[in-house]
């Protein structure tokens, strides 16, 4: 390993850059996981199941479920009244923003 391929983090870790190629399948999982697990980025899910699989991490083991929230019926009307009042203040911005343009 050469000098140029090891960094110092900020926080004073000593960290390695590297390229790894991984083969589709094991992507498409890693991408799976990472959507599943609302991770931002690729590199964030792998160091997680990496540390998971190391034992520094506990391990998720089932998938988050469906975060559908189910109001009651008496929330409905006051739902549409709020829905109506930003569509017609959105309406007004537009008017306002072509009054502005001429």
């Amino acid at each position: 390993m050469s000098k140029q391929d090891r960094n110092t983090s900020k926080n004073n870790n000593e960290v390695l850059s590297m390229s790894i190629k991984f083969p589709m399948s094991l992507v498409e999982k890693i991408d799976k996981y990472q959507e599943d697990y609302h991770i931002n980025t690729r590199t964030a899910a792998i160091f997680e199941l990496i540390r998971a699989g190391l034992g520094e991490l506990e391990v998720k083991q089932v998938a988050p479920q469906d975060t559908t929230l189910q109001l009651p019926k008496e929330f409905l009307p006051e739902l549409v009244r709020l829905l109506e009042k930003n569509a017609s203040t959105a309406d007004q911005v537009e008017e306002n923003k072509g009054s502005d343009e001429k």
